[in-house]
């Protein structure tokens, strides 16, 4: 394919040149390859990646920072004593939540300890009189936290994050309870979220207030949306008639179904599957999390008014098996089928578009959204435990931690998890400043290298963060007066 530059790893993640230049060669993973790769006509559906892989723009002009973007949400303070600016008060509270610092005090203890060049960076204001920039505090935080619209906010997340996350063919659409306000609240917060397959970035969001309105908010939610070729996978909650329409639109569905539609449930349930079946498939057996748990489907294409949903071309019955790897001889089962599960699906995707294997894993990958979406956003940010209620405090707060998660997620690098991603952005400040208040950047953080003289006093060489520069310079010098201090009877102190 043609010569390297001359650059190699340092340190794991940066790079440096060393002069020799290297050939690089491809091998083909399939040994069709070179057939695929030369021929003319489109490539098979099984080869090829989604045709709306979406990617950030290369014209670096026309994205907008997210700096910039919560700049256009309105701001309904009253002009009077308005100081800072509403989109300087979100960015401090992103930043906070990056460095795990949640609440209106912690946001407030986290501003007050930047300098003032970070300061200027996030928008704060400036004292005329001074000229130094005045952190914001904790009363100011919680006014527009109560105060900004949901719906604007979630358009602010949305058109930024939409550039800059590669989003998967599947979406999976699930509601979650935000159990901190209601606990404290006569209220009912809940947010629907449309969160994608691959790595769980939420694609959009939707709060409601209204006690079992999930159903009716996530096609309100769907109405809203452009999904057009798009998977959408569902519980068997909002597995309706309804909902299926709206879907089979401008894309397709993958719907469980359970007794609580009992007509359609009925059906699937007696019909001779071993018979019948046209299509089936068995994953591989593995035995993660200590147990092994094999999966099979059966699939079939349903006959004309048998099920009666808009647009279903196949219906499929899922089997899963558990077993333990080191069984507990006081809770194990005497029956094996105690253990057997048997779950249902229809889909509108046609036999040609989605294969049996395809669809059990647009059935598990369902399961994503509460894994990398839900589950983060109650791990990592604790919104279960914010027991925030009036005004739109709880669902400004959800929508801002869908927004830390979009930050952290377009910012990772290859083999880094979500984790590591954020404990990076989290020790190196000003590398997290630079990814809200800038359109495009490196995403590597600011380093320096010690001089070989300081690197000998300390005891090590090797690259060292900004933000740890003073603690270095200061183990130097203390280094240095330990050796050179002595006291009168010539014994060092």
């Amino acid at each position: 394919m043609g010569r390297t530059k001359g650059f190699a790893r340092c340190n794991g993640n940066d790079t440096d040149p060393h002069g020799i230049k290297k050939d690089m060669y491809v091998k083909p993973l399939r040994k069709d390859a070179p057939r695929l790769l030369a021929q003319p006509e489109p490539l098979p559906v099984t080869v090829r990646p989604p045709a709306d892989h979406r990617r950030a723009p290369q014209d670096v002009a026309s994205l907008r920072s997210l700096y910039r973007e919560l700049a256009t949400i309105p701001d309904p303070r009253r002009s009077p004593g308005k100081k800072h600016s509403v989109a300087s008060v979100l960015t401090t509270q992103v930043l906070a939540e990056l460095s795990k610092m949640k609440g209106c005090n912690a946001a407030a203890d986290f501003v007050a300890a930047l300098i003032q060049k970070q300061l200027q960076a996030i928008g704060a204001w400036q004292n005329p009189k001074t000229g130094n920039y005045v952190p914001v505090s904790k009363s100011t935080q919680h006014r527009v936290g109560q105060a900004i619209d949901p719906e604007a906010f979630e358009d602010v997340r949305h058109r930024w994050a939409k550039p800059r996350i590669p989003l998967a063919r599947a979406f999976a659409a699930d509601g979650k309870r935000i159990r901190g306000a209601n606990r404290i609240g006569a209220g009912h917060d809940e947010t629907v979220t449309l969160a994608d397959h691959a790595i769980g970035a939420p694609y959009a969001v939707l709060n409601f207030h209204e006690d079992g309105g999930e159903i009716a908010a996530t096609q309100d939610l769907l109405e809203r949306c452009d999904l057009s070729g798009r998977i959408i996978t569902m519980d068997a909650r909002h597995t309706t008639r309804k909902t299926a329409a709206l879907i089979t639109r401008t894309a397709n569905y993958v719907l469980s179904v359970k007794s609580n539609a009992p007509e359609t449930f009925k059906t699937l349930a007696s019909i001779n599957w071993e018979r019948d079946a046209t299509g089936h498939y068995t994953e591989e057996l593995r035995g993660d999390h200590g147990r092994l748990e094999p999966r099979s489907i059966q699939v079939m294409t349903p006959l004309a008014g048998l099920i009666n949903y808009p647009g279903v071309q196949q219906m499929a019955r899922l089997t899963r098996y558990r077993e333990p790897l080191k069984p507990d001889p006081d809770t194990a089962k005497t029956d094996p089928s105690d253990d057997q599960v048997k779950a249902y699906v229809i889909s509108s995707l046609t036999a040609a578009a989605a294969s049996p294997k395809e669809l059990l894993g647009y059935n598990r990958g369902h399961w994503l959204v509460e894994n990398r979406n839900h589950r983060q956003r109650d791990t990592f940010f604790a919104e279960d435990d914010c027991p925030i209620y009036s005004g739109n405090g709880s669902a400004n707060r959800a929508i801002r931690n869908n927004i830390v998660l979009a930050v952290v997620l377009s910012n990772r690098r290859p083999r880094e998890g979500f984790a590591k991603t954020r404990r990076r952005l989290q020790n190196y400040r000003q590398h997290a400043i630079e990814a809200i208040v800038t359109a495009s950047h490196s995403a590597q953080p600011q380093r320096c290298r010690l001089p070989a003289k300081d690197a000998a006093n300390i005891g090590y060489a090797r690259m060292v963060p900004q933000n740890q520069w003073l603690g270095c310079r200061m183990a130097r010098i203390d280094r240095q007066w330990q050796h050179k201090v002595a006291a009168p009877d010539g014994i060092k102190r």
